[in-house]
């Protein structure tokens, strides 16, 4: 792909998200819905019992982005919308793979201080949307950081400490706030919430500890100063790895996450139109309301479901785009049938084993060009 075209792709993709995703909240009434939530003196959660936590930090700004957020984010996570909850574990192995890929990239120069630029942009993505967000994110990755040489991969120190951020920055606090209300109240479960919001800070911190307490130990500066000749191919290992696990975990997520959705398509779930489980056959499950339409929601859940689907597929064809920019030109004719039939083998591979795994896999395809991220 020709260098011009990032200038026209991300802002093209981010413009028409906002098109698409403002036209779809007005449309459907979720905006409106929003609104009137958040108009009563005492609101309560979609369960009409729990009240709605309006304190987390001071910040009204904030406090009240966090409350708002809780109506999306509460049915994902209680299981009272089962459609929503399995949207919400397709999100856990995307972003599982999203995050690795731009841990590693905020490593790559070696300074520290970009671990604050990871932090910053998670966030982002977080309070402004996927959607939005990640366009920007990769383009302004293209226009700063060019494809260099192997000499520029992160330390063995930073790959090490990169499990540990994921695990403990992101995996854990996704978990809690998924517990069985019998372990987490309603109002715990805002809080937690609350927290998993701001996941991306949490994994640059733990990163930043992780790393610091491997160089500590005696013993690791010793057997790093004895391998330092063969660096080089140790990191490149290393990054192969890391990607080829995060590959995998973001597969399996992806394939456990189809056996429902399989299961409504060939009837064994329930077949009512009126059940639950009807939303999760897969023409219903995973297109969601256009944004032109003016059906309204039945509730505030049914609104997240689609909201949460148009933010995943338009900030993950972004990410798409950015790998494409990444691979190498290829200029001969063949070279052009090699590229067309090797995105149709992508495009299959995602739809299997889901998009986290096509980035992944992807990113760790680029080492085999003496690429880096």
């Amino acid at each position: 792909m020709a260098r011009p075209l990032v200038h026209v792709v991300f802002p093209f993709i981010t413009l028409a998200g906002l098109y698409a995703v403002s036209n779809l909240m007005m449309n459907s009434g979720h905006a409106q819905m929003f609104t009137d939530k958040r108009a009563s003196a005492a609101p309560l959660l979609l369960d009409n019992e729990t009240p709605l936590l309006t304190f987390y930090t001071g910040v009204p700004p904030l406090d009240s982005y966090l409350s708002n957020l809780q109506f999306s984010i509460i049915p994902t996570v209680d299981g009272s919308f089962p459609a929503l909850s399995l949207l919400g574990w397709h999100w856990t192995g995307l972003l599982l793979a999203v995050f690795t890929v731009m841990l590693v990239e905020s490593l790559r120069t070696r300074r520290a201080r970009d671990l604050i630029s990871f932090a910053l942009w998670g966030l982002a993505i977080q309070y402004a949307g996927y959607f939005i967000i990640m366009p920007l994110y990769c383009y302004v990755s293209l226009l700063s950081q060019p494809p260099r040489s192997h000499s520029r991969l992160p330390t063995m120190t930073a790959f090490q400490a990169v499990p540990v951020s994921v695990l403990i920055g992101f995996a854990i606090p996704s978990a809690i706030m998924c517990l069985p209300s019998k372990y987490l109240s309603g109002q715990s479960r805002q809080i937690a919430v609350a927290v998993w919001q701001n996941f991306p800070a949490w994994m640059a911190l733990v990163q930043v500890i992780t790393m610091f307490l491997i160089r500590a130990n005696p013993a690791r500066k010793t057997k790093e100063h004895k391998a330092k000749d063969d660096e080089l191919g140790r990191n490149t290992s290393a990054l192969r790895n890391l990607y080829k696990v995060t590959a995998i975990v973001s597969a399996l997520i992806h394939v456990l996450g189809l056996i429902p959705i399989v299961s409504a398509a060939i009837g064994k779930l329930e077949p009512s139109g009126s059940s639950p489980y009807a939303q999760l056959r897969p023409a219903t499950f995973f297109l969601p309301q256009r944004w032109d339409s003016e059906t309204q929601i039945s509730g505030m859940a049914e609104g997240a479901f689609n909201f949460l689907r148009y933010d995943y597929y338009i900030g993950t064809a972004a990410a798409f785009a950015w790998i494409a920019f990444l691979q190498p030109v290829r200029q001969g004719k063949g070279d052009t049938w090699l590229a067309g039939r090797e995105a149709t083998w992508n495009i299959a591979l995602t739809f299997l084993f889901g998009p986290g795994f096509t980035i992944a896999s992807l990113m760790e395809r680029r080492l085999d060009y003496g690429l880096s991220i």
